[in-house]
């Protein structure tokens, strides 16, 4: 798969990422709760191995910094989106 500036469109720096999210009405207490879980979770030897293994850092994040690499995500894709020209299929 050729790379975004192999296509013609230069100037863009994406990092994929993976992440979970809850519903926006989830309670912060328990959104918290899963944040603090989940980054034990990914300080775990065997998963950090597992990560490794394929080619992934496995990192902890705050929900409050994860929306804002969403965000700003979004921002580049829909940049990337109206540079390019790019429709929907009618």
């Amino acid at each position: 798969m050729p790379t975004l500036a192999e296509s013609g469109v230069a100037g863009y720096d994406i990092t994929p990422w993976y992440g979970l999210v809850a519903p926006a009405a989830t309670p912060s207490a328990i959104v918290r709760g899963l944040s603090v879980e989940v980054g034990k979770i990914l300080q775990l030897p065997a998963v950090q191995s597992t990560f490794a293994n394929l080619g992934l850092e496995a990192t902890a994040s705050t929900p409050e910094r994860f929306r804002e690499i969403m965000l700003a995500d979004i921002a580049i894709a829909t940049k990337i989106v109206k540079d390019s020209g790019i429709k929907p299929p009618q």
